[in-house]
């Protein structure tokens, strides 16, 4: 961000006052789309090195954006103020590259808690046929314990499906597995994605504060002269 913040105050400089702003603002809606873009493909597809590559694009996408967006920002408070010639809306869109960048470090952490998911539950399958008079013990007196009290309850099918459940979305609980029950296999049901849910966040704040701000600068324009 910082670097493309000073790249784009030399071009200003070198260009001697035909700095294009129009040509800026179609790069930055290009990298701001591309950013959300690739943080989407990047915690949607399973997690990899591809999956680690789009989230490290989205990161240098989202910095692009905020490099720019903050240079047009401050070069619009210098000439207007914070109100005045919609101003107050290129602060708001420099907070939403703020967010783009933190939901792009957020992407990666998404990335990093489903490869720990996919490892968990390889080593959870190793060794395991889907029942759990299979299952492994480093303790045989436990396994013994353990299968004699799920027979003597008789829900042995329940614990099969549980643990299935558990493979398969991460986690398993009641609603989860009646869900699973009406509409079959939920796989990474149990995941979160933080970026998304950042996003989404940081994106209704925008759509309000972009209501406010619009309508201040409008009564700013038509205010009566002092």
């Amino acid at each position: 961000a910082l670097a493309c913040f000073v790249w784009s105050l030399q071009f200003e400089v070198m260009s001697w006052g035909t700095y294009d702003h129009a040509a800026i603002d179609v790069i930055r809606r290009v990298v701001s789309v591309g950013a959300f873009a690739l943080m989407f493909v990047s915690v949607s597809i399973e997690p990899s090195l591809a999956a680690h590559l789009l989230a490290g694009a989205a990161s240098v996408f989202s910095g692009v954006f905020l490099g720019l967006q903050i240079h047009l920002t401050v070069v619009m408070c210098v000439q207007n103020g914070f109100f005045g010639n919609y101003t107050s809306l290129r602060v708001l869109d420099t907070m939403m590259g703020l967010a783009l960048c933190i939901a792009a470090l957020l992407s990666e952490v998404d990335v990093l808690f489903g490869s720990a998911h996919v490892r968990e539950a390889e080593q959870l399958r190793n060794g395991y046929t889907g029942k759990l008079q299979d299952a492994q013990s480093s303790k045989p007196e436990d396994k013994e314990k353990i299968q004699a009290e799920v027979s003597a309850s008789g829900l042995e099918k329940d614990v099969d499906d549980a643990i299935q459940v558990l493979l398969d979305a991460g986690m398993s609980t009641p609603t989860l597995r009646h869900a699973v029950s009406q509409v079959g296999r939920l796989c990474r049901a149990g995941h979160v994605n933080w970026s998304m849910l950042c996003l989404a966040w940081f994106f209704g704040l925008y759509i309000s504060f972009d209501r406010i701000f619009t309508t201040m600068e409008i009564h700013w324009h038509y205010r009566d002269p002092v």
